[in-house]
C-alpha cells in the first residue's frame, strides 16, 4: 500500500469522525413514530399487457403475492379498465396532467414507494400500452423520478422477455427511474403456467418471489435514505443527495 493511499485513508477516517461529532442524531421518539411507516411499503403494480387472460398477468400475480407476504400494501393499476389516449402533447397544452386517466396514473405512480411491472414483448420490444403509460407519467414533473422499479415477464420463447427488459432499462435511465438489477424472465412461459393461472414451474416460481421481495426490500431502503436525508445532512461520513446515498470518500 502506497504512503500516498494510506494518507488518504488516515485523512478520510479523521474527516468522518468529526462529521460523525456534528450529527444531531435524530430523537428516539421521533424514529419509533415513524417507525410503522418506515417499515411499510407501497407498491404499484402494472401489466403491459391488456389480454384478460395475459400469460404476464399470472406472473405479475405471484410476484405481487410475494410482496404482499413480506408487509408490502400493493395496489394494480389496470390498463385495460382505465385506458389511456395516446401521448400527444396536443392533449396536454389542452388539458394539462391532471385529467381522467393521465392524472390517476400519474399520482399512483409519484405516490408508490416502488412499481412492480409485467412486460410482454411484442417484437422483441415494448407494447404501445406500457410506453405510452410510461410517456404520460414521465411529463414534468416526472413521476417516475428515482422511483424503484422491478420487471417480471414471460414468453413462449427461449428468450423470454430478455430484449424488452433491456430495452425498458434504457428508457428508466434516461427519466431517472431505479431499476433493479433482479428481474424475472420466465421462458416457454405457456408451459409454466396452468390453465386456471397458476404458476407451476418451481425456478418460475423462485424468480418471481425474489423480484417481489427484492422490490419491498429496495423500496424500504429507498424510504429511509430519504427520511434520514430529511432529518440529518451527514451520517458517518455519507452525505444524501437527492435523495440517493453517495459516499463521502
Amino acid at each position: 500500500m502506497s504512503a500516498q493511499l494510506v494518507q488518504r485513508l488516515t485523512s478520510t477516517a479523521r474527516s468522518t469522525v468529526v462529521a460523525f461529532n456534528k450529527v444531531q442524531p435524530i430523537p428516539r421518539k421521533t424514529f419509533m413514530a415513524d417507525r410503522k411507516e418506515l417499515c411499510g411499503a407501497k407498491i404499484l403494480a402494472i401489466n403491459g399487457s391488456l389480454r384478460n387472460q395475459s400469460f404476464n398477468k399470472h406472473l405479475l400475480d405471484r410476484a405481487v403475492s410475494a410482496a404482499r407476504a413480506t408487509g408490502a400494501d400493493v395496489e394494480f393499476f389496470d390498463l385495460k379498465a382505465k385506458p389511456l389516449p395516446f401521448y400527444d402533447q396536443d392533449i396536454e397544452e389542452e388539458k394539462g396532467l391532471a385529467f381522467d386517466n393521465v392524472g390517476l396514473l400519474r399520482q399512483k405512480v409519484l405516490e408508490a414507494d416502488g412499481i412492480l411491472l409485467a412486460v410482454a414483448e411484442y417484437n422483441s420490444s415494448l407494447t404501445a400500452v406500457l410506453k405510452n403509460a410510461i410517456d404520460w407519467a414521465s411529463r414534468p414533473p416526472n413521476s417516475w423520478d428515482n422511483k424503484v422499479v422491478a420487471m417480471v415477464g414471460g414468453a413462449p420463447g427461449i428468450y423470454a422477455t430478455v430484449r424488452v427488459q433491456n430495452h425498458l432499462r434504457v428508457v428508466f435511465a434516461g427519466i431517472n427511474a431505479k431499476l433493479l438489477p433482479q428481474a424475472a424472465t420466465i421462458p416457454f412461459v405457456h408451459k409454466a403456467v396452468s390453465a386456471t393461472g397458476d404458476v407451476l414451474d418451481a425456478s418460475a416460481q423462485n424468480a418471481l418471489d425474489q423480484v417481489g421481495k427484492a422490490l419491498v426490500e429496495a423500496a424500504r431502503a429507498q424510504k429511509l435514505v430519504k427520511y434520514v436525508h430529511n432529518n440529518t445532512q451527514e451520517v458517518l461520513g455519507f452525505k444524501f443527495h437527492d435523495g440517493s446515498l453517495q459516499t463521502a470518500l
